[in-house]
Order: structure tokens, then C-alpha cells, then sequence
């Protein structure tokens, strides 16, 4: 075991300073029944919250109730008003700013075989061990040897005594395990010495102590002359500290020095029977002391009694005994110590310093084997608490300490009050360097970074084994007794309606019967929910049979695993009929077939699967699929086409050029395929390659009017006007509605000089889609070129200043911007990149993440990266590749950026954030039509990725799932402009939900600016959405669903992003059948959280939430262009 009991140096100061911001952190395994007792010297979270300097706390526990008492510790505690955050134990990304798991007990085990399941590197985990006394805590110890512990772990004991002890413990049990097993068996954990620690500055002398003293003696009789002895706890001659000896030592330094001793018992009683056995043993066994007995429960008497007592005694016997705060209290108080030179007590004195240390005598080792917790030993027939309090009460009843020498010290302290003054003093210096909190919290953090280092270099013990459970003991019952039975419920397993059963109420009710019998209870809550399971029954009403794979399309990915087992028991309950994939005719007429299930009576193929699975949102199953259909058919171009459209919306052009090109090849003469080819060459880079693949789909379809149109963007990205003209021309022929064709038809005839008819071609445009925000830019754009050129000319500290927008959202900032620009430089808005190089600009806006496109574009130019998001830094990161000057929208946030290496602080300006600088000043900005007189109103505004979003959480009905009963309250659905085109399904989901509710909006234009929807919002729903950090412009309450699959979006989920560091920002739900009642109490209390949205406010924009961010930009691009 490796070893590390160094002392932390401390400083000259009397209390070491706290630690700074960015200190180590840790996710607090919480217990209440553990972390929540009550402990006089305080507990670690109540120091960690006051000494730890981290900027946010994280807990992991069993259940909800622990983690709110968390919450609720660390409010109370902290008067900064940091965030907790909550960690699920399958939240392996969770630990990035806290990667260690600590526990204040030493059952390490179960947590290191859930670690093992995500990822042993990704934390560590740290386990107190307090004291060996219990069965229970050695069997906790010793099975460590058999957890995968990892290097990067660590024991931490309170004293040395302790751990040589463990490391016995340990010793043996590896030694055993190497015979059994015929391999070494070591402990992989590292073993460290930290103590408790105490708040050591409450006991300093003062006058206020020093009236205290004076009270707490004239109330209790001791004059000043006497010596008062000090001893506190819980009184257990079993498991603490037989009280005899301390008695007898007393009774004998009294009647040898003639000085008046008081023996102040300051604690309290097990029961009954317990106190009237200590007062009748201090009367037997010390008649010349006054012994004083009071409750040390009370706060106000054991706050006082330090500072009545002259010394402190503890005369420990017990195996129970680790580190004892109360001597490290007793000597922060000045108090010399006298102790029993026992456990943990030589580690915190040291005789004739600090104290005295009495010697103490144990029987002879190899002579207790009749004592251990062995089943045939009468002890382990007994409940575990009450073997180990007779074996501690054994052990702690025949070890002996030396009554001469006790007798001595208490003689040497009771009649010269310099050398007790002299030991107390050092003592509370003693206290104050290694027990005070500040110093343990800091040795823990350093311990935490010493094994932040070791996991980043050491090597993993044991890694899992692929293709074999994490936990071998653990595994997937399915798994482990699959040979018990005949066939298996695999995903090509056939499933019909059983006889007689049909579909409709009748089958309902038969259900409910099957469900409400307390025989089936044990299952159902492991089970696809009761109206899932009627789904899947009603659907194979529908149709003769299905296969498994095909049910599973019906459910949201996240539950799918469920559905083999329903099936079981629905099986058994007569309500289905099962075959196996190999077989036929095993099934009942009219489900003979089953092979050939599907919609008309034909097999759905594995490519229509996966379309389907697309149109749900489970792109993971929807991958799953068309591989396997490519193993089976390696030319189903159907597949391949599916593939290269989940590829090119991943942005993995060359995949998706791969799997197009196959596509292509397996059906030489579609058309669909060689649009998708030519489009992910061009968007690669490949214009030749793209216009290629685009001129045959012309020629197999010269009536296409969208493979016109796609050849001609393909032209001018390739800067082939002419032929750009060509197509386009031909293309608004064939359909002279198509909005697209006609926006680039514009641009074309821009490039052409044709400037009349380009802004005919935006006009027509906007006639047929008047919110059409590219047509808007092109119109915009040549309204402003004449006089723009003619600034330039005339100007030469002017600039050519193009604005690149690349979603809908970006748009009105960059038009404010743009007509701020006008008459002060030359401005240009698009969204092309071929308009973009012809510019020719000097400088830059962009506000999304294709800087790095825009250098290619406009290499010469100054490019400002102006982000209209407020999200992760990974985003950040992105948006910043290739830019020269990046505008925060903060202090805050700028100086984050500098800190995280985003960006060179030198680079950076703070100057707000200009999509909400009309929020900001107060604008009158316009209520939508909808909503004029719609009274209290819910805005739903959910993020487009599936894993990160709530959208597929509200269950069948969103509606009731976000207002409840309030059908008084307006929703207003407003969905990402992302989900358009990536997520149909939720779009129509929506519209089905609004067509079938009163009052109920949605949002169904991508171009809809979202600020009329903040102004008139009075509550946000959302999720991880940066709009809602917009939403605290307005100052109205937030809540915001968790989706438990978060993690999972390794591309999405940042865990530094302040979407999720700042989660404060609004109230959480991590159920959504709260969330109608959160929505209630929302609209009801809107101050409430009123004063974390403005400290999340001024964290974010500060003095620049003035509405003049435009105003500001407009002076950076003066001041760079000249």
C-alpha cells in the first residue's frame, strides 16, 4: 500500500489562508443518516463550504431526500450563494470539475464497481475510514482488496495508529487471497494520514472567554485556587472510555497534593442505567473529587466549560476511538491534555508539550482468538451491533493504563499553574497549526490534486475486459441464465395478437385486470409503462405479426430496452403469441406469415427501418439499422442514402460522400442519390466533383427544377456566373415559386452587374415569403451599395464591413448593425460566402461558427467574432478559430475567455451582447398577433438535440405536461431553428398538440425572431437552451428539465459550459410530472429567484446591459479601420 503521512507546512499566521478560486473540488457522496450528524467540532461539508474556495458544490447520493438536505446544508452555509449541482451515478461527464467522489465512511467498494461501468480514469474516489472498531467497518476494508480499486484512490485515516492497524487488516486478507487464488493480491488505493478537523478560532482567549470562566466557577462552586478537570462526550464505559481509572487517579492526586479537585463531566448518557453506574463509581471511587455533571448536548454549556476547566482529560480504552476532536478542542481552548497513550491520542500530543500521554497496557497479542466475530463464536450469534459492542467492551475492560503515572501528571497540573499555562499554550498553537479546518480542508485538496496527477499518469489496474459485464458479479440477468430457456425474445423474434384477443376497450380492460392482480405487482414498475404496452397491443391489431425490431419504432429510443421483456409477460399472460426468427407456422391463423409483416402485407425493410427511426429522432437506432442492411446487402442504396444524410448533418462530409457515391452505384439511374452526392462535394470543397454529379441529375431529370438549382449554387460557389445564370434561370422556369431559386438567382445576377434585375429577383422573393430573411439581406445589401461606394471613395478611413450570418437567429442583430453602419462605412449582409469574397471587405462580423470559413473567404480582412449565443466553450472555442478580435458580452465572461486559453486577453473586448440590446433599452418591441390579450403566458423553448433537449420528455401530451390545469395560461411553443429541418417529427408532434388545445401557439416559422416571445413571456420552459440566458433580460422565473441522457451527447455536452455551471439560472426539474406544478408556483411567485437572475445578469453583461452593444461594435470597427 502506498504510503503518505506528510504534514502540510503552515504558515506564520495563527489560521492559514483560504484556498483560491480553482482549488481542487470533489462530489460529496452524501448520507444523511452519516454526513448529517450532529457534530459539535463541525462537519466537513459545513468547512469545505466556508474554507474550500471552489466555486460551486457537487453531490452524489442514494436518493432525492439526501441530495435536498445537501442543498438545503450548503444554502445555510454559504453566504456567497454558490450553486450545488447534482451528479446521477451514471453521470461519468459529471466529474469533470470535481474529479473525486468523496465519502465520509470507508464502504468504497460498491462506488469503484459503478466506476467501473463508465470509465475507472474518469475520477477518483476517496474513503474515510474513522475508526476499525465495528465487523462491518473491517469487512468494509478488507473487500477493497477484491474492488477495483485503482491507483488514483486513496484511504485517508485520521491518525497512524489507525492506518498500521488497516494495513494488518489488509495484510492478512491479501495473504489469504494470494494462497486461495495463486496470484498476488495487493491494494492498489493510496493511504493517507489527514485528522478531523475543528473550528479552532471559536476557543481563543479573550475577555469574553475570560468572563465565561469567572461565571461558569462562581455558578459551579470552584473557586479560584481549585483544579477543574474537563472531560466531555458520550459517556460508554464500553465503547469510549471506562471511567475507573480516571476516577482513581483523581481521588489519589487530590488527597496527595491537598488541592480542591473538581471533576466536570460535561456530555451525555446512552440511558438510564448507564449515568446512575458512572455517579455510583465516582462516589465508590473518588469521594475527595467534586464530581459535577451536566448536559454537554446543550449548546450554551458546551460552549462555556472550556473555558471554565484548567486541564482536559480522556482517558481512552475503546477500539472504536480514531482522532478525538474534542481533545483538539480542548487544547484550541488551552487546556494541557491528559490521555491515554491510546490510538489516535500519540499523533495528536505529544507528552510534557502538549499534555501528558499515560501509558497503557493491552494483553498479549495471538491471546483474543476466542474474541473474534467467527458464525460458530457465540458473539457472531448475536445481531452485528451487539457482537461488536461486547467485543469492544472485552477489549476496552481488560486494557489497562498505568494509574501511577495518570495520578502524576494530574498532580504535576493541579498545583503549579505556570507549567499549566505553558502546556496549554502550546497546545492551542499545536491546535491551530494541524487541527483548525482551514488547514484540513486544504491537505484534503492537495490530496485530491495529488491523485489528479496519478490518474493522468498512472496505469490502469484491471481495465474491463471488452465484450464481458464491468461488474463480473453483476450481470444482466437476460445474460447470465440465457441457457435456461428454449428460445430467446431477440429483435427478430415474431410477435402477434394472441387468440381471441382484440383490440379496443375490451383489451384495455383486460390489461388493467392482468395489471391491478397483486400477482403481477413485483415486475411492472421494470416494465414498459401501461400505455406504451397498449400502443404496442393496438398496433399489432393492426397487422397479422411484427417482429421485435419493428415494435421497438413505436417507442422513444431511452425505453426500447424494455420491450423484450413486456413481451415476456404479456406472453404469459396469454395477451401475445411468440415464435422464433427460424421458425414457421407456429402461429396462429392469420399469423402465418409473419416473415412478410408490414404495412400492405410486404417485409419493411431494414432501410425503411432506419428511415423511420430518422423521422423519430433515434438516429442511434436509425445507424444500427442501415449497417445491418448494408451486412446484408451491401448495394441497398436506399441504406446508403440514409447513411450519407445522417453523416453530412454531423458535418462528416467525407462519410457522407462515401456512402452517396455507393448509392449512386447501386442505382445508377436515381436521381435523389447523385443531388446528395453533389451536394456534400461542393459543401467539401470538391466544386468540380459536385457540379459533376449535379449535371447528370440534370441530365437523367432535365425537368427537375431542384437539380437545376442546386447545379446553378453549385456554379457560383465554383464562381462560374454564367452557368449559374443558366440553371437558376432554368430552374425559376420550371418553378417560378421556389423561394430559394430566386433569392440565389439574385445573388447570381448581383455577381453578373445586373443590379436591377437581382433586386427584382429578391423582391419576387419577398412577395412570396415576406419574412424570407436571405431575400431581406440581398434587398438590404443593394440598397446600401451606391452610397457605400461612394463613402469609400470619398473616405478612405472607411471600411467595406460584411456581416455573415449563418442561422435565422443572427439575422436582426446584424441588421441593426448593418443600418448603424450606413453612412459611417460601407455594409454588406449576407449569408453567402461567394457574395462575402466579392466584397472583398475589410472587416468581418461574424456570429455563429464559421470563422474559419470566412477566413478562406476574405483572408486579407480584420474578422470580429461577435457569438449571439451564450453557451459552451467547446461553441466558443469553434467560433473563435481564425478570427482577430472577439466581443464578450461582459467583464465576466471576457476574462473567462482569457482564462480557458479561448482567446488572447489582449484580444478581447467587452462590449454586450446585440441581440438584446432591445431588451435592454426598453424598445417597444411588437407582440405577436397571438398573443395580444393572452394573459398570463408560458414560453416553451426546448434545444433541437435529442439527447440534451426535454422535447421527447413531455410524454403524448406536452400541453398537460407543461401547464397542468391552467388551461387559462397561453403556451407558446417556440421550437429551435434547428428542429425544422432536423427534428420534423417534434414539429408536428407540436402542431398536433396546438390544433388540439385552446390557447396553445406554436411558432412555426425557423426565421421567427425569438424577442417578441421573451417580452411577452411571463415564465420560460427550457433545458439547455442559451435562451435562457436571454431570458434574464427580463427578469421572470425559468425552469429547466434535465434530460437524463445528457451525457451521452459527447459532441453537445460541455460540462463547462455555463448552461450547465450556471444552472442556478432557473429552477430545475428532473421529473416531468413536476413541472406543471413548478409553472403554477412560477406564475404565482415571479420575484421568486429574482436575486440569482440578477447576479447571473451582471455575471454575464454587467454595465454593458445597457443596450448600446451595437452602438459600441460600430466604434471597434472605426477604431480597427483606422
Amino acid at each position: 500500500m502506498a504510503d503518505s503521512t506528510t504534514p502540510v507546512k503552515k504558515s506564520d499566521k495563527d489560521t492559514v489562508q483560504e484556498n483560491p478560486p480553482g482549488a481542487e473540488n470533489a462530489v460529496h457522496f452524501y448520507r444523511r443518516d452519516v454526513d448529517a450528524k450532529p457534530r459539535p467540532a463541525g462537519s466537513f461539508l459545513g468547512a469545505f463550504i466556508h474554507h474550500s474556495g471552489v466555486p460551486g458544490f457537487y453531490c452524489q447520493s442514494y436518493d432525492a431526500v439526501d441530495y435536498d438536505d445537501f442543498v438545503s446544508r450548503v444554502a445555510k452555509g454559504d453566504a456567497k450563494g454558490r450553486p450545488c449541482r447534482y451528479v446521477a451515478p451514471g453521470d461519468a461527464k459529471g466529474f469533470q470539475d470535481a474529479p473525486v467522489l468523496r465519502l465520509s465512511e470507508g464502504d468504497m467498494a460498491p462506488l469503484m464497481w459503478r466506476r467501473r461501468t463508465l470509465g475507472q480514469r474518469r475520477y477518483s474516489i476517496v474513503g474515510e475510514i474513522a475508526d476499525l472498531g465495528s465487523g462491518d467497518a473491517q469487512v468494509a476494508l478488507t473487500g477493497l482488496l477484491n474492488a477495483p480499486a485503482q491507483p488514483w484512490d486513496a484511504l485517508v485515516y485520521p491518525s497512524k495508529t489507525i492506518k498500521t492497524a488497516a494495513e494488518r487488516l489488509i495484510a492478512i486478507q491479501a495473504e489469504y487471497l494470494t494462497f486461495r487464488m495463486g496470484a498476488q493480491a495487493h491494494m492498489d488505493a493510496m493511504s493517507f494520514v489527514i485528522p478531523p478537523g475543528i473550528n479552532a478560532g471559536a476557543y481563543r482567549a479573550s475577555d469574553e472567554s475570560t468572563k465565561m470562566r469567572e461565571g461558569v466557577r462562581r455558578r459551579l462552586g470552584i473557586r479560584d485556587d481549585d483544579f477543574c478537570v474537563l472531560a466531555t462526550g458520550n459517556f460508554q464505559f464500553y465503547g469510549r472510555a471506562h471511567p475507573t481509572p480516571l476516577y482513581l487517579a483523581l481521588e489519589s492526586a487530590a488527597r496527595r497534593t491537598g488541592v480542591r479537585i473538581h471533576l466536570l463531566q460535561a456530555g451525555w448518557f446512552d440511558n438510564e442505567r448507564i449515568e446512575r453506574a458512572y455517579r455510583d463509581a465516582v462516589r465508590d471511587f473518588a469521594p475527595a473529587v467534586n464530581a459535577i455533571f451536566l448536559d454537554g448536548r446543550e449548546r450554551d454549556i458546551r460552549d462555556r466549560v472550556w473555558f471554565a476547566a484548567d486541564a482536559y482529560a480522556a482517558f481512552h480504552d475503546a477500539v472504536t476511538h480514531g482522532a478525538d476532536t474534542e481533545i483538539f478542542e480542548a487544547m484550541a481552548a488551552g487546556l494541557p491534555v491528559v490521555a491515554a497513550d491510546w490510538g489516535g491520542n500519540r499523533d495528536t500530543l505529544t507528552s510534557g508539550e502538549h499534555g501528558y500521554l499515560v501509558p497503557t497496557w493491552l494483553p498479549l497479542a495471538e491471546s483474543g482468538g476466542d474474541l473474534t466475530l467467527a458464525p460458530e463464536n457465540p458473539l457472531g450469534g448475536t445481531d452485528p451491533g451487539r457482537a461488536d459492542a461486547l467485543l469492544t467492551g472485552t477489549v476496552g475492560q481488560t486494557t489497562s493504563l498505568d494509574l501511577r503515572a495518570a495520578a502524576e501528571a494530574f498532580e504535576a497540573l493541579a498545583g503549579d499553574v505556570a507549567h499549566r499555562r505553558q502546556l496549554g499554550e502550546a497546545a492551542r498553537a499545536r491546535a491551530l497549526a494541524h487541527f483548525d479546518w482551514p488547514m484540513v480542508i486544504r491537505r484534503h485538496q492537495e490530496l485530491w490534486g495529488e491523485l489528479r496527477r496519478i490518474r493522468e499518469e498512472a496505469p490502469e489496474v484491471a481495465p474491463p475486459i471488452p465484450g464481458r459485464p464491468a461488474i463480473p458479479h453483476m450481470d444482466d440477468p437476460y445474460s447470465v441464465f440465457r441457457a435456461y430457456a428454449t428460445h430467446t425474445i431477440d429483435e427478430h423474434a415474431k410477435v402477434c395478437l394472441a387468440g381471441g384477443i382484440k383490440s379496443g376497450e375490451g383489451l384495455q380492460a383486460r390489461l388493467a385486470r392482468l395489471r391491478a392482480n397483486a400477482i403481477n405487482d413485483i415486475a411492472q414498475a421494470q416494465m414498459l409503462e401501461p400505455k406504451e404496452q397498449e400502443h404496442v397491443l393496438a398496433h399489432l391489431s393492426e397487422s397479422d405479426a411484427a417482429e421485435v425490431i419493428q415494435i421497438a419504432e413505436l417507442l422513444p429510443e431511452r425505453r426500447r430496452y424494455l420491450l423484450p421483456r413486456t413481451l415476456g409477460w404479456l406472453a404469459k399472460m396469454g395477451m401475445v403469441r411468440l415464435a422464433p426468427s427460424d421458425l414457421k407456422g407456429t402461429l396462429p391463423a392469420g399469423a402465418s406469415d409473419i416473415t412478410n409483416a408490414g404495412e400492405g402485407g410486404g417485409r419493411v425493410s431494414l432501410a425503411e427501418l432506419g428511415a423511420a427511426a430518422r423521422r423519430h429522432g433515434a438516429d442511434d437506432s436509425a445507424v444500427e439499422y442501415l449497417e445491418t442492411a448494408l451486412r446484408e446487402n451491401p448495394k441497398d442504396a436506399a441504406a446508403h442514402v440514409q447513411l450519407g444524410e445522417i453523416m453530412a448533418d454531423a458535418n462528416d462530409l467525407e462519410g457522407a460522400v462515401k456512402h452517396f457515391s455507393q448509392a449512386v452505384d447501386g442505382n445508377p439511374t436515381g436521381v435523389d442519390a447523385r443531388l446528395d452526392l453533389g451536394k456534400a462535394k461542393v459543401l467539401q470543397g470538391d466544386h468540380q466533383g459536385g457540379i459533376a454529379a449535379l449535371q447528370e441529375a440534370v441530365e437523367l431529370a432535365p425537368e427537375n427544377a431542384e437539380a437545376h438549382y442546386l447545379l446553378g449554387a453549385a456554379y457560383r460557389r465554383a464562381g462560374a456566373t454564367s452557368e449559374a445564370l443558366q440553371s437558376l434561370e432554368k430552374s425559376a422556369r420550371l418553378s417560378p415559386r421556389r423561394v430559394e431559386t430566386l433569392v440565389h438567382l439574385g445573388l447570381a445576377r448581383k455577381s453578373a452587374g445586373r443590379r436591377a434585375e437581382a433586386l427584382q429577383a429578391f423582391r419576387d422573393a419577398l412577395k412570396l415569403a415576406p419574412h424570407n430573411l436571405f431575400a431581406r439581406a440581398g434587398e438590404m445589401s443593394l440598397g446600401a451599395e451606391r452610397d457605400g461606394k461612394k463613402l469609400t471613395e470619398r473616405e478612405p478611413s472607411t471600411s467595406r464591413v460584411a456581416l455573415h450570418f449563418n442561422a435565422a437567429s443572427h439575422f436582426q442583430p446584424l441588421a441593426d448593425l448593418f443600418h448603424r453602419l450606413e453612412g459611417v462605412h460601407w455594409p454588406l449582409l449576407t449569408a453567402d460566402g461567394q457574395d462575402l469574397a466579392e466584397f472583398q471587405p475589410d472587416v468581418v462580423i461574424v456570429t455563429g461558427l464559421q470563422a474559419r470559413d470566412v477566413r478562406a473567404l476574405a483572408p486579407n480582412a480584420v474578422i470580429i467574432a461577435a457569438p449571439a449565443f451564450l453557451s459552451s466553450q467547446n461553441r466558443f472555442r469553434q467560433a473563435f478559430d481564425g478570427v482577430d478580435v472577439a466581443c464578450a458580452p461582459g467583464d465576466t465572461i471576457a476574462e473567462a475567455w482569457a482564462t480557458l486559453d479561448l482567446m488572447d486577453a489582449d484580444r478581447i473586448r467587452a462590449i454586450g451582447h446585440m441581440p438584446l440590446d432591445p431588451l435592454f433599452r426598453g424598445d417597444q418591441i411588437a407582440v405577436p398577433k397571438a398573443l395580444q390579450n393572452a394573459g398570463a403566458t408560458v414560453l416553451y423553448a426546448p434545444s433541437h438535440r435529442p439527447k440534451l433537449s426535454s422535447a421527447m420528455m413531455l410524454g403524448d401530451d406536452p400541453v398537460r405536461t407543461l401547464r397542468g390545469a391552467r388551461d387559462d395560461v397561453t403556451l407558446v411553443i417556440k421550437p429551435h431553428p434547428e428542429t425544422f429541418r432536423r427534428r420534423p417529427q417534434w414539429i408536428k408532434k407540436w402542431a398536433r398538440a396546438a390544433a388540439s388545445h385552446d390557447r396553445v401557439v406554436l411558432v412555426d416559422d425557423p426565421d421567427a425572431d425569438v424577442l417578441p416571445y421573451l417580452r411577452a413571456a411571463d415564465v420560460l420552459v427550457s433545458d439547455v437552451s442559451s435562451v435562457m440566458f436571454d431570458f434574464v433580460a427580463v427578469d421572470r422565473p425559468i425552469l429547466l428539465l434535465r434530460n437524463p441522457e445528457y451525457t451521452a451527447d459527447e459532441a453537445g455536452y460541455d460540462a463547462q459550459g455555463i448552461e450547465w455551471r450556471w444552472r442556478e439560472t432557473g429552477r430545475e426539474i428532473l421529473n416531468p410530472d413536476d413541472l406543471a406544478r413548478a409553472v403554477d408556483l412560477a406564475l404565482k411567485t415571479p420575484d421568486a429567484g429574482t436575486e440569482v437572475r440578477e447576479r447571473v445578469r451582471n455575471a454575464l453583461f454587467g454595465w454593458t446591459a445597457d443596450g448600446r452593444a451595437v452602438e459600441r461594435m460600430v466604434e471597434l470597427i472605426t477604431e480597427l479601420s483606422t
